[in-house]
């Protein structure tokens, strides 16, 4: 192999790793020895010469196959799979008690405010009008709105933790399909389906922390190609990689030991 050659490789985790002791980007790197090129993850944070980051980089093809490996076992293994599934569901209840306890704290600051509203809008209906009560209707307002965009903001993530309800035997069935697909794909491809599958691999010398889309739907799209007559690289070339974000749900994380 020429040495351009010798110094290639498709680093299938470029964009998704992070560093799990500064949070930086992992980001790809090689170093020449005598007879062969080493592939590695850097911290960027090391990278740029910062003396904070004990994490200084990571064997990028050991990495990639622990991840790929992972989602392998994920797609196989129902009960190892409703293990994860029981661990995120648990998290969930308890973010979700936080979250109602923001609520019904944001709720209680509301109710007050709404009654002094109230009180001076009645009085200035009656033809009790001045500056200062003006004044004071605009500040309460104004607190009134900050409270209200708090509530929202509640809101909001009370549903993305009760989209976690997730369902085992349609993950398993979207894992399934990660396995048929892997085995034919090219390295490029593989680089496209860590990212349909993948939101973030966070990386600690003690264990790596995946965060997953739950419900990848591309199924429409790769049932033919992935049951037919197809092998060898590029057999699953055409396939509609990435219909785009919406088009996945919740996270999942997983923790895994190393």
């Amino acid at each position: 192999a020429t040495p351009r050659e010798q110094k290639s490789h498709c680093f299938l985790l470029e964009g998704l790793a992070r560093c799990g002791v500064c949070g930086a980007y992992l980001t790809p790197s090689y170093s020449s020895g005598r007879s062969d090129v080493y592939f590695y993850y850097t911290c960027t944070s090391a990278h740029n010469g910062a003396d904070e980051c004990s994490l200084k980089r990571v064997c990028a093809p050991a990495l990639e196959e622990l991840i790929a490996e992972r989602l392998r076992m994920m797609g196989r293994d129902e009960i190892f799979l409703k293990q994860i599934l029981d661990e995120s569901d648990l998290t969930a209840k308890g973010e979700t008690a936080i979250i109602e306890d923001q609520r019904a704290m944001q709720q209680r600051a509301l109710a007050p405010i709404e009654q002094e509203i109230a009180n001076i809008v009645r009085f200035i209906a009656q033809g009790k009008v001045s500056e200062a009560l003006a004044r004071e209707l605009e500040r309460l307002e104004v607190q009134k709105a900050q409270i209200e965009g708090e509530l929202e903001r509640i809101d909001l993530e009370g549903r993305e933790v009760a989209n976690r309800a997730l369902n085992a035997r349609a993950i398993q069935e979207g894992l399934g399909l990660f396995e048929e697909i892997w085995e034919h794909a090219t390295s490029e491809e593989r680089k496209e389906l860590m990212r349909f599958y993948v939101y973030k691999v966070i990386f600690t010398p003690m264990e790596v922390k995946m965060g997953l889309y739950t419900r990848p739907i591309f199924t429409e799209h790769i049932a033919s190609t992935v049951t037919g007559n197809h092998n060898g690289p590029g057999a699953v070339r055409g396939i509609n990689w990435l219909p785009g974000v919406s088009a996945q749900s919740a996270l999942l994380w997983d923790e895994i030991p190393i």
